[in-house]
């Protein structure tokens, strides 16, 4: 399985300066949180209803390494 918006969030990182991908809907977006959640080049929002499926999705989930604080929740 492949994430597109990730791959397109990664291959716009490349050309701009700042990515923002923002997922906003009833179920957490932690497909895409996951491939985006050590890459620094973009910064990923998901507005959900907690703690509805798939039960991820904390506040205190803010990405690691060079993504570090770019994941909000």
């Amino acid at each position: 399985l492949y994430s597109t918006i990730a791959i397109a969030a990664r291959a716009c990182a490349d050309l701009c300066e700042r990515v923002l991908v923002l997922d906003w809907d009833v179920h957490h977006g932690n497909g895409t949180q996951d491939c985006l959640y050590r890459d620094g080049g973009s910064c990923f929002i998901s507005l959900h209803q907690a703690p509805f499926y798939p039960g991820t999705g904390h506040p205190g989930e803010r990405g690691e390494g060079p993504g570090e604080g770019l994941t909000y929740n």
